[in-house]
């Protein structure tokens, strides 16, 4: 068994596990339609415009989701019911902004040799240059691939909504008042 989870994670070339101390900032599933990843975009974009990302992470996010979410409508599973999705998860890591677009197919993506001519094939050469990492990892329903940007400095802290419901519970329980604003820095007056 040890073994052929070594060969898994070998063979998955880019494998990528999600830090605990990450926060899922929104997922949204499409259907497989090409349609669809407008609103994929959207999504994307307003995301990290709404956690005050960085100046060019909302429209490169909105970029980069599209061209992964277009490769996996493309290139996915050919026999894949017409009642699957794909599905997108939003992840912000310290100060990193993450991206997996999981799908039902278990075609190993591929960066394809550049053709100037060509009116596709680009996707994933766009992710590999826009991107600060990218990467993909085999799942039991399919694959996921990824990718992060560098979107906060390291100074911005990100506290989940539990996290921030258990510190203002805390916090108000204390002698003072307190205040819990957007960022969940607390301040508190302690004066009677």
């Amino acid at each position: 068994m040890e073994k052929a989870l070594k060969t898994r994670m070998v063979f998955a070339g880019h494998p990528y596990t999600r830090e605990p101390t990450s926060c899922v900032l929104g997922e949204k599933r499409i259907p497989r339609e090409t349609a669809a990843v407008a609103s994929l975009r959207r999504f994307v974009h307003d995301i990290a415009a709404d956690w005050k990302a960085a100046e060019d992470i909302p429209e490169t996010a909105a970029l980069l989701v599209s061209e992964l979410a277009t490769n996996a409508l493309t290139h996915g599973s050919s026999d894949a019911p017409t009642t699957s999705t794909i599905h997108v998860t939003v992840t912000r890591e310290r100060s990193t902004l993450r991206v997996a677009v999981h799908d039902s197919s278990t075609a190993i993506p591929r960066i394809r040799r550049l053709n100037y001519l060509a009116q596709s094939g680009r996707g994933l050469t766009i992710v590999q240059t826009l991107a600060d990492n990218w990467g993909w990892t085999f799942t039991p329903s399919g694959k996921t691939v990824w990718f992060t940007l560098l979107a906060w400095t390291l100074k911005d802290k990100c506290i989940s909504r539990s996290t921030a419901d258990s510190l203002t519970v805390r916090l108000l329980g204390e002698t003072g008042s307190t205040e819990v604003d957007n960022s969940g820095r607390s301040q508190i007056d302690r004066s009677d």
